[in-house]
C-alpha cells in the first residue's frame, strides 16, 4: 500500500499523539493530574505545528537563488 505525502504526514501527526498520550496515561512522562489535559492539548499543538511545517516544503515553490552549473 502506497502512501501520499499528505496521509503519511496525517499517520505520523495520529501516531505521535496517541503515543503522547499513552505515555502520561501509563505514566511513563509523569504529569501531575490537574494539569494532564492542558499537557496533551499544548502537546497536539505542538504536533501539529510541527507536522504543519513539515508540509510547507511541498506547498512553496522557492526559486532557486543558486544557478548549478
Amino acid at each position: 500500500m502506497k502512501l501520499d505525502a499528505k496521509k503519511r504526514l496525517e499517520l505520523t501527526n495520529s501516531i505521535l499523539k496517541f503515543l503522547i498520550h499513552l505515555l502520561v496515561i501509563e505514566r511513563k512522562i509523569p504529569i501531575e493530574d490537574d494539569k494532564q489535559t492542558e499537557f496533551l492539548n499544548d502537546c497536539d499543538i505542538l504536533i501539529d505545528s510541527c507536522i504543519g511545517l513539515l508540509s510547507l516544503p511541498k506547498s512553496l515553490k522557492p526559486k532557486k537563488c543558486l544557478k548549478m552549473f
